[in-house]
Parts: C-alpha cells; sequence; structure tokens
C-alpha cells in the first residue's frame, strides 16, 4: 500500500498535475491512485521466475502509457489562454515588421506612405468592428470561460491576414500577376 501510494503521490512531484486543490486534479489523482493500487498488488511467483519480470514490465508499460496520457490530454482553459495570447502576440510582431518594411520599401512614394497609413487605420476599425460583430461584451456568457480565447483566435487569423496582404508589397509581380 505505502509503494502504490507514493507511486501516486509521484504525479504531483514530477509536475503532471499542478495544484491538489483542484476537484479535477483531485478526481485524477484517485483514479490514478487506485490503478497504481491494482497494478501493483503483490505478485510473487517462486515456480516461475520469468512470470514476474514480465509482470513487471507490463507494470512499467502501464505506467508510461498512463503517465503519457496525462501528460499530453491536460490543459486548463489559462493555459489555453496563455497559448493564444503568445500566438497573437507573435502576429501581431510579425505585422508590425512587415508594416515598416513596407513603409521603407516605398519611403520615397508619399502617395503610397499615406495611403498605406490611412489603409491601416481603416484595417483596425475593420478588425474592431468584426471584433464586436462576432464577440460582443454581453455574449460572454455565452461562450463561458473560453470567450477570451475565441477574441484572441479572431485578432490573430485578423492579424495574420493582414500581414498576408502587406507582404505582397513587398513582392515584385510573381508569375506574370501585373494588377497587384
Amino acid at each position: 500500500m505505502v509503494q502504490a501510494h507514493l507511486q501516486g503521490r509521484q504525479i504531483f512531484k514530477f509536475g503532471l498535475l499542478t495544484r491538489k486543490n483542484n476537484k479535477k486534479n483531485l478526481k485524477i489523482w484517485l483514479v490514478f491512485n487506485r490503478m497504481v493500487w491494482d497494478c501493483f498488488q503483490p505478485y510473487y511467483s517462486y515456480t516461475n521466475p520469468l512470470a514476474t519480470s514480465y509482470t513487471k514490465m507490463n507494470r512499467t508499460i502501464f505506467l508510461l502509457f498512463l503517465t503519457a496520457n496525462l501528460t499530453c490530454f491536460s490543459q486548463t482553459q489559462l493555459e489555453m489562454n496563455k497559448v493564444a495570447n503568445h500566438e497573437y502576440e507573435n502576429a501581431k510582431i510579425e505585422l508590425e515588421k512587415t508594416y515598416q518594411k513596407v513603409l521603407m520599401q516605398y519611403d520615397q512614394n508619399r502617395i503610397f506612405i499615406r495611403n498605406l497609413k490611412k489603409s491601416q487605420r481603416k484595417w483596425l476599425k475593420y478588425r474592431n468592428a468584426q471584433l464586436k460583430l462576432r464577440y460582443p461584451k454581453q455574449a460572454s456568457e455565452m461562450y463561458g470561460s473560453s470567450f477570451a480565447m475565441c477574441r484572441i483566435i479572431l485578432l490573430n487569423k485578423l492579424t495574420k491576414e493582414r500581414s498576408e496582404t502587406l507582404n505582397r508589397f513587398l513582392t515584385k509581380n510573381i508569375d506574370g500577376d501585373i494588377c497587384y
């Protein structure tokens, strides 16, 4: 029992589950503890020592499989929000770099620069309008805890599209496309 109990506590020790007081984590821990206890029932074969080594190998494979499943699929809403926010920040940085490259490439063409800046201001208004249309503030109850993540994913998508649009100004006529 002590060995199984210690084995069950190791999932917290190695950071597979971060907080013991979370109800979901507690349920996983209790299930894991029971599975470990069932798996590590004393089994000794004095007549067939090979059976004991197979049992140890099966136990090891079972624990590795269970540990891999716990680490791969446990993701909280906060973690998903952080990932989405990180991706959006990267897209924002990429858009800013592309915008600055376009400004530098066309620095002699004042009409283009003026129109590009006007276009960028209007795109920001368009982006904000799309965000309000798709995810209004009062809809946060409808989406629940995923509301922030959904908004950030849409911002990320629109930002990447704008970055691709600006990148077209950096490449010259490809494949005979004279209209762009």
